[in-house]
Formats: C-alpha cells, structure tokens, sequence
C-alpha cells in the first residue's frame, strides 16, 4: 500500500519543535492526525515565531528541512522578521517569506498542498494557488 505524503503550510502557529508551553492549534493537531493514519507529512512553516518575535534558527538561508522522523519532515521558511504586528516590516516579512518560500516550492517540483488555514498572509495564498495552477 501506498502511503500518501500531504503537505501542510501554516505560518503564525506554535509548532512541534518549540520550547516552553503553548496550546497546540491547526498545524500540530492536523499533521498529529494525519501521522496517526499512515500518511508522511511534510509541515512547512515559518522560521520566525510570530507570538515570541524570534526565530527558531539562526543563521538561515531560505529554508531548512528537518527530519522528525521517517514520516514527518518540518520545513521551516526563512524571514526578516518584525517586531510589531502593525508596520511596513511586517509587510516586508510577508514578502521575503513568500518569496523563499516559492524558492522553496520550485526546489521540490510538482506537488499537491494541503492548506490548514492560508487567509493570512494573502501573498502567500497567491503564490501557492499560481504554482499549483503551472506544476499541477
């Protein structure tokens, strides 16, 4: 049999590999499920956590991959980052994440994404919705 391998983007939620407390939402609840039923998840979000305002990693290019294990793999987008929700540097956060992550999308090729919750940011909606469109 084979298994399906579903590929989530949500960007703004606590993920699997984040320290301290936090409720789990969406992305971990979706992809926990998902895991539970056999298929190989791929959780793509972004590197910087919006509610703490500091980034997972340093030092990133684009994206970094990081293998959970055999069936969950965490994919995390690059930003600037911001420190006030209302601002141009949150505009330009959007932007630059979009922007790695179309990187990110053309480096895998072709590919069906499944989306938990992709309203905001829009830039991101279009980006997706445009590969998906031209790779099938």
């Amino acid at each position: 049999m084979t298994t399906k391998h579903i590929f989530i983007w949500q960007s703004g939620e606590p993920l699997q590999i984040d320290k301290g407390k936090h409720n789990p939402m969406r992305a971990i609840n979706l992809s926990e499920y998902l895991l539970k039923k056999n298929f190989k998840v791929t959780l793509i979000s972004s590197n910087f956590d919006h509610t703490y305002k500091k980034f997972r990693f340093k030092g990133l290019y684009k994206f970094k991959k990081i293998n959970l294990n055999k069936n969950f793999k965490l994919v995390l987008i690059n930003s600037p980052g911001y420190k006030k929700n209302i601002g141009l540097s949150r505009l330009i956060d959007h932007f630059k994440l979009a922007s790695n992550l179309k990187f990110f999308l053309s480096s895998i090729g072709t590919l069906k994404l499944l989306s938990t919750c992709i309203i905001f940011p829009i830039i991101l909606s279009f980006i997706i919705f445009f590969n998906l469109i031209n790779n099938g």
